[in-house]
């Protein structure tokens, strides 16, 4: 982890051609600017999306720095996540960030300067990444080998929600494989997991 500092890199392209040979191509960067986080915190992860820089700190914060200048870059908004932000995914006007104990919580970024909060998975496995494919959300969590735990699937993330466990393990090893092949358009058109343990 390191001190929540984001630094914002130009690139600087420096070629030279002669008649005889091309020299090879080298790219200098250069540090256009930075944004530091007031409180020390520390940058988990972060996304660009557009002219913002989504940046998931680890004592639970979302934050969002608006590098349209990157001389200058301002903090314009965020949101807290409740657990430690481990990792963080953009897709669209959402970013879902994987926050710990607390599971995947769903932000509303439409207006980055004002984000909501508007849903949260618990789990009691710990979620440290996330990626988002399509309309699916993939968390990954950490499980303590040898102790049982169960995995839950639901169509819909808005309170309240549904759970349904699909099984229970107890495995010897991680990391766990597990397949789906209960994904039908018709039954189940989104389709979220989760791993309760114990």
């Amino acid at each position: 982890m390191k001190p929540a500092r984001l630094a914002v890199l130009t690139g600087c392209l420096i070629a030279s051609l002669t008649a005889v040979h091309a020299a090879p191509i080298r790219l200098d960067p250069l540090r256009s600017g930075q944004w530091t986080s007031p409180t020390a915190d520390f940058v988990n992860d972060v996304k660009v999306a557009g002219h913002y820089a989504y940046v998931a700190l680890i004592l639970g914060e979302l934050a969002v720095i608006d590098i349209n200048d990157p001389s200058r870059c301002v903090r314009v908004g965020g949101v807290e996540t409740g657990g430690y932000a481990w990792g963080l995914a953009i897709s669209g006007n959402y970013a879902y960030v994987a926050a710990e104990w607390r599971g995947l919580v769903v932000v509303d970024i439409s207006d980055p300067t004002n984000c909501v909060t508007v849903s949260t998975s618990p789990s009691l496995a710990t979620s440290f990444a996330v990626t988002v494919s399509g309309h699916y959300a993939y968390v990954r969590v950490n499980a303590d080998v040898g102790v049982p735990f169960t995995i839950e699937a639901a169509g819909d993330l808005s309170a309240p929600m549904s759970w349904a466990p699909i099984f229970t393990t107890n495995v010897a090893t991680m990391p766990f494989d597990f397949v789906d092949f209960d994904v039908r358009l018709t039954n189940w058109p989104r389709k979220f997991y989760r791993v309760r343990q114990p």
